[in-house]
């Protein structure tokens, strides 16, 4: 990977917490923004690796720490603050990129020992331009397509009982009074191109804020097609 499209240090934490909340921000992402952020990832091969996803964080980190994934399987997502002081940094990879105040892609959140997707210069490019001049950089992330994904379709997030970071389970294995949902909103994306040659969109994790803090998470929606 070019140096000029990612920064492989460690975010941070006065950049993390500069990230919005998932409160503060800005969900209503344009379809037609939509229709052609997922043609830069077809058109570069990119969906294959990459989903798009809301870029916004869940707590502040204290400095010299970092949000790190540290159970990730087929029934549990754990992502909590550690201290850099504990953690090996050269065995960190991203989960999660944006675009920081230099405009290069940089991971602020990471798990331990991970394979690292390539992200090809030409794809990060054009991605970066578009979403420059669309004032979309503080809004839109790249998340790195994972195995251990498949497993957590209609789940529950919520804060870790300890207060630092989040937890995210199967909801049969949840307390079922999970309170009143309010709107859901779409948190990752995935793209694809079907036999027709029409690029389509699914909304790989639409979450749904509830009144008692948790977060209910679907994974997996039905694919739709980009038409513009």
């Amino acid at each position: 990977m070019a140096t000029k499209f990612i920064d492989r240090n460690v975010v941070p934490a006065s950049v993390y917490n500069d990230i919005r909340t998932f409160e503060e921000q800005d969900t209503s992402l344009n379809p037609r923004m939509l229709k052609n952020i997922a043609d830069i990832f077809v058109q570069n091969q990119m969906h294959n690796h990459y989903r798009a996803g809301l870029l916004h964080r869940h707590q502040e980190l204290e400095e010299g720490c970092v949000m790190v994934h540290t159970e990730r399987s087929v029934d549990i997502d754990v992502c909590q603050s550690k201290s850099l002081s504990d953690l090996d940094v050269t065995q960190l990879v991203p989960t999660l990129l944006f675009l920081n105040e230099n405009l290069v892609f940089q991971g602020c959140e990471y798990y331990i020992n991970g394979e690292e997707i390539e992200l090809d210069i030409k794809f990060a490019s054009q991605l970066r331009e578009f979403l420059v001049v669309h004032q979309l950089e503080k809004v839109v992330a790249l998340i790195p397509k994972l195995v251990t994904d498949s497993g957590l379709h209609d789940s529950i997030e919520f804060m870790h009982p300890n207060g630092n970071g989040t937890i995210r389970i199967p909801r049969r294995h949840a307390d079922t009074t999970d309170g009143h949902a309010t709107d859901p909103v779409i948190t990752e994306w995935s793209f694809s191109k079907n036999e027709q040659g029409i690029v389509e969109c699914k909304g790989n994790n639409v979450c749904s804020p509830q009144n008692n803090g948790k977060h209910r998470v679907f994974i997996d929606s039905k694919p739709h097609h980009l038409r513009m």
